[in-house]
């Protein structure tokens, strides 16, 4: 049994879900973050787990776990996305460029 498969039965995440650490460094952090992923795909969604679209973002269910694999609390991760904004419909696409939307994140 490998750490993600222990740290999805402390969160008492459904069969079929587990949670992928997001980070990078191989040092123990006091906290970290992961995003929960579904062991087989959804046809629609995927692995990821999504809570919510906005105009700008996609929301995906996160956790935070101690560095004892314990959830500390679960989190959205929301991950920046221009592909549901219709530009033509709009009007103003001279105004809405990749400088907004940096500033406004």
């Amino acid at each position: 049994m490998d750490a993600n498969d222990l740290i999805s039965k402390q969160f008492n995440l459904p069969a079929g879900y587990r949670l992928i650490s997001l980070e990078m460094s191989q040092d123990q952090p006091v906290l970290s973050l992961g995003i929960v992923v579904r062991d087989e795909p959804d046809p629609v969604a995927g692995h990821l787990v999504p809570i919510r679209q906005t105009i700008d973002a996609q929301v995906f269910l996160g956790a935070v776990c101690d560095n004892a694999d314990r959830l500390v609390e679960f989190v959205e991760i929301w991950v920046q996305s221009l592909a549901n904004i219709d530009f033509q419909k709009l009007g103003f696409k001279s105004s809405l460029n990749n400088a907004y939307f940096d500033q406004r994140w």
